[in-house]
């Protein structure tokens, strides 16, 4: 659930038989649309669902932690970048970004996919 760990412990302390099941459900996840797509032809039902989540929270008033793209600024030293992540969404809209705990490894992996999405934003600028 929003923000909750999966391992408590760290990553090195797990059995090798550990990581290799969750590198095995991380790959799933990560490769979920692909999957979708080359079963259904498109994914669109998926996006329509996380948009009807969305409007609920909004109508309906509630505090919902939701993965939206949202303005990232000050987050783990990233900063004016817009990018998807747990956020508290209710009636007047984004409410507060969840600051997850994450491991040093977790943190830089986030820290280089800002990067690399600024860079890339960077060069289309006009």
């Amino acid at each position: 659930m929003a923000g909750m760990r999966l391992v408590d412990h760290g990553w090195n302390q797990l059995f090798c038989e550990e990581q290799q099941e969750f590198d095995s459900i991380f790959k799933q996840v990560k490769n979920a649309a692909y999957e979708i797509i080359k079963r259904k032809g498109y994914t669109c039902y998926e996006i329509g669902l996380a948009v009807t989540d969305i409007v609920k929270a909004i109508l309906k008033g509630q505090e919902r932690v939701l993965t939206v793209s949202t303005l990232i600024d000050g987050l783990y030293d990233i900063n004016d970048i817009c990018l998807s992540w747990p956020t508290v969404v209710n009636e007047k809209g984004i409410l507060k970004t969840v600051k997850l705990s994450l491991s040093d490894m977790e943190r830089e992996q986030f820290q280089n996919s800002a990067r690399v999405i600024q860079e890339v934003f960077e060069q289309i600028k006009i």
